[in-house]
């Protein structure tokens, strides 16, 4: 069966990239969520349980191209070059994010 995240991401994601013209996957920012939070220095514990993955082991194996550069990012500092991007990526596709939907992500 599946997760109401499954079934949102079928139904709500793919049509809203492609109006949008971007060519990311659901997948994709799963992923760099979970390579961001080792970058980040968070514990190989934590890690995998925010993924969904059975063990540590599955996650190191899935991820370990990133802990074997054994880069760290300050995180306050990527994720305001993050939301800088993506706030000039929707000012150049003439779009703009709406104040409802910045105090929802605010609340995230």
């Amino acid at each position: 069966m599946a997760t109401p995240l499954q079934v949102q991401g079928g139904k709500a994601w793919r049509p809203t990239v492609e109006h949008l013209g971007l060519r990311v996957r659901f997948h994709d920012l799963r992923h760099g969520f979970g390579s961001l939070l080792l970058a980040f220095g968070d514990p190989l514990t934590y890690v995998p349980s925010q993924l969904g993955h059975s063990s540590p082991g599955f996650t190191l194996s899935t991820y370990l191209h990133t802990v074997k550069e054994g880069r760290r990012l300050d995180k306050d500092a990527t994720l305001a070059r993050l939301e800088a991007a993506f706030q000039g990526d929707l000012a150049y596709r003439g779009l703009t994010v709406s104040a409802g939907a910045q105090a929802d992500a605010a609340k995230v």
